[in-house]
């Protein structure tokens, strides 16, 4: 039967009608033939959102549409790997190019609704496309919805809408708090911003080193399978880290460990090539992630930051890569360690405040989720 798990009540409290079987294409009329492409060259800056599979890409100053319509990505990678929406609501003036199908609901059918229904979809079996996913019109009109009654419709999108509302807050006041990092980092690692002594009195210059008189530098090379397992128990309790960042890089655990001190590791390989984090002691390094070990008292924070803002990477070979050798090279500026003890702790409140709100973010997603999982059927 199509009944959702978790569903609303009527204004008496009584079920709504069970939901129908409709196609796409009896719920919406595709404006696909009004839609225009421009290149990069034809494109003349603007006011006007420019839409493409993934959203707003350009803003021009021109535009076709000027009503609230459904988009849906026609091609592009996003259609099976699903790492952003494939379904989004435009709404004002705007253009849309040809990577995105274009949808006006019908009569008693609600633009958020069926967003929500279009994005929980898996597209894996309705992609026609060869070298890279595609869904065509033909197929679009075709897919298979279940739709509840105007009324209940409303119910759902407005709760959704209110979610929506929450995780938009969010994600700008993590964007607000990264770019005031961004202007902090630069305006201190410039030495533009300086802090002062206790007696009000400036500290002394900053001195130029080399990452290799203050550190010593390891590479962290391969673990055997003994010693590793993708699960943490009582005996497998030691992270090990990779190059990676998701999740910190952590890429399992260990029954034993290389680094028993607190140090801070680098990327040594691939995009994110000479990224700087942070690390307790007692884990496992592997592959080319280097590790800094300090020869001296410093402050980790500042060091961590301090690295990830010159950028280290080395172009030499076609695939991103840094050594130890090449590491122990890079100039860095260093203040005293009270100064430096200043710059650490304002960047580990700011650190502090953005993660707690990547946690609430990342919680009101999952929350999302599981709703959408048991709203719709």
């Amino acid at each position: 039967m199509n009944i959702p798990k978790l569903r609303f009540k009527d204004n008496n409290g009584n079920d709504y009608p069970q939901w129908e079987k409709k196609k796409l294409g009896d719920i919406v009329q595709f404006l696909d033939n009004k839609r225009k492409p421009l290149e990069q060259s034809e494109r003349i800056h603007g006011k006007y959102p420019y839409y493409g599979a993934s959203g707003i890409i350009d803003y021009i100053n021109n535009y076709i549409f000027d009503e609230e319509l459904v988009l849906l990505s026609e091609d592009g990678a996003n259609i099976i790997d699903r790492n952003y929406p494939i379904c989004y609501i435009a709404t004002g003036k705007y253009w849309v190019n040809n990577h995105a199908h274009v949808l006006k609901t019908k009569s008693q059918y609600l633009n958020k609704f069926l967003c929500e229904a279009l994005e929980r979809l898996n597209y894996n079996k309705y992609n026609t496309g060869t070298a890279q996913p595609k869904l065509n019109q033909d197929i679009c009109k075709n897919i298979l919805l279940n739709i509840p009654i105007l009324h209940e419709q409303e119910k759902i999108a407005n709760f959704f809408s209110t979610i929506d509302k929450k995780i938009k807050n969010l994600a700008n006041t993590i964007t607000s708090l990264e770019n005031q990092k961004k202007g902090l980092l630069q305006q201190i690692f410039s030495q533009k911003l300086r802090f002062k002594d206790k007696n009000g009195n400036n500290y002394p210059n900053w001195k130029k080193k080399k990452l290799g008189d203050l550190f010593t530098i390891k590479a962290g090379g391969d673990i055997n399978k003994e010693n590793f397992s993708e699960q943490y128990s009582i005996e497998f309790k030691y992270p090990v880290y990779a190059n990676a960042l998701t999740n910190n890089g952590l890429y399992g655990y260990s029954n034993i460990y290389k680094i028993d001190k607190p140090s801070i590791t680098v990327t040594g390989r691939g995009i994110n090539v000479g990224f700087a984090l942070s690390r307790e002691p007692f884990y496992y390094p592997i592959v080319r992630l280097l590790v800094l070990i300090p020869n001296i008292n410093i402050n980790f924070t500042f060091f961590t930051e301090s690295i990830n803002f010159i950028h280290i990477f080395n172009e030499s070979t076609g695939v991103p890569q840094l050594t130890a050798p090449q590491l122990s090279k890079v100039n860095v500026y260093v203040p005293n360690i009270e100064e430096q003890n200043k710059i650490g702790n304002l960047f580990d409140k700011l650190n502090e405040k953005i993660d707690n709100k990547k946690a609430q973010l990342e919680h009101w997603q999952q929350i999302k989720k599981g709703l959408l999982q048991q709203m719709f059927v």
